[in-house]
C-alpha cells in the first residue's frame, strides 16, 4: 500500500513545470522557424511563378526562345544534345513513377496475404520509400514491425516475435528484388545503359554524394555516357548521331515487363476464341 500523505504536491508541480516550460519554449521556437521557412518558401514560389508567367508571355511560350545558344558549326549538335538530355531525365522520372506504383501493387498484395492491418496505407508508404534509398526502406520496415507485432491477428497463430520476423524477412526480400533486379532493369531500358553499370554507378555515387547520389546515379550515368560518346565521335571525325540510333529510340520504361504481360493476355484471348 502506498502512502501519499507525505508527498508535497506543490513542490512536485513546480518541478514538473520547471521541466515542461523549457520544452514548450523550444517547441514554440521550432514552430516559429518552420512557419517562417514555409512563408519564405511560398513567397519564393509565388515569385518564380510570376516571373515564369511573364517570361512565357513575352516569348510566346516557345522553349527555343527562352535559351538561345548559338555556336557556329555546333547549333544542330547543341539542339540534339538538349533533346537527348530531356529524354534521359524524362525517362528517369517516368521510371521512378513506374517503380512507385509497382511497389504499391506488390506490397499491398503481399501484406494483405500476410494479414497485416492497414495494408494499403503501408503499401503507399513503401512506394514513397523507393524515392529515398536506405532511409525510406528502413522507416518502412520499422512501421511494418510495429504493426505486425502489436496487431491481434497473427498468421498461422505465430508468436508476435516470429510473425514480425516473417514480415520483415519478406519485406527485405521484396526490397532486394526491387533494388537489384526491377529498378536497374526498368531504368536501363529507358536510359540505354546496362543494369550492372547502374548498380556500379549507384555504389560509387553513394560513397561520394550519399543518398542524393544513389537517387540520381542512373540519369547521371546516362548523361555522362551521352557526352562521352559525342566527344569521342567528334574527335574521331565520326557522325555523333548515327542514323540507326536516330531511327530506333529506346523503349519506354518497363517495356521488358509490360510486353510479356500484353503477349500473355493476347495469347489467352486467342485461346478463348479458338475454344468457342
Amino acid at each position: 500500500k502506498l502512502d501519499f500523505s507525505a508527498l508535497d504536491l506543490s513542490d512536485l508541480s513546480s518541478q514538473v513545470l520547471g521541466m515542461v516550460q523549457p520544452l514548450l519554449s523550444r517547441t514554440g521556437t521550432l514552430l516559429g522557424t518552420v512557419a517562417g521557412s514555409a512563408a519564405n518558401f511560398l513567397g519564393w514560389l509565388l515569385f518564380v511563378i510570376l516571373v515564369s508567367y511573364f517570361v512565357l508571355v513575352e516569348s510566346g511560350g516557345l522553349r527555343d526562345r527562352l535559351i538561345i545558344v548559338e555556336v557556329p558549326g555546333y547549333t544542330h549538335d547543341l539542339a540534339r544534345l538538349s533533346r537527348e538530355l530531356g529524354r534521359i531525365w524524362n525517362a528517369f522520372l517516368r521510371g521512378q513513377i513506374i517503380l512507385f506504383f509497382l511497389a504499391i501493387i506488390v506490397y499491398s498484395t503481399v501484406l494483405s496475404v500476410l494479414g497485416i492491418h492497414y495494408a494499403i496505407g503501408l503499401a503507399v508508404l513503401a512506394g514513397f520509400a523507393r524515392f529515398v534509398p536506405y532511409v525510406g526502406p528502413a522507416i518502412n520496415w520499422a512501421l511494418l514491425a510495429i504493426v505486425a507485432y502489436f496487431q491481434a491477428f497473427k498468421l498461422f497463430d505465430l508468436q508476435p516475435f516470429q510473425y514480425t520476423l516473417l514480415v520483415l524477412l519478406i519485406a527485405l526480400l521484396i526490397d532486394q528484388i526491387f533494388d537489384n533486379l526491377v529498378s536497374p532493369r526498368i531504368l536501363s531500358d529507358a536510359l540505354k545503359v546496362h543494369p550492372a553499370a547502374v548498380l556500379v554507378a549507384a555504389i560509387i555515387a553513394a560513397n561520394l554524394f550519399g543518398l542524393l547520389g544513389v537517387v540520381v546515379a542512373a540519369p547521371v550515368l546516362a548523361t555522362a555516357t551521352l557526352f562521352w560518346k559525342y566527344t569521342m565521335r567528334k574527335m574521331l571525325d565520326l557522325d555523333p548521331w548515327p542514323e540507326e540510333e536516330m531511327h530506333n529510340p529506346p523503349p519506354p520504361p518497363g517495356s521488358r515487363f509490360i510486353v510479356p504481360i500484353r503477349r500473355f493476355f493476347r495469347d489467352w484471348k486467342l485461346k478463348l476464341k479458338k475454344g468457342k
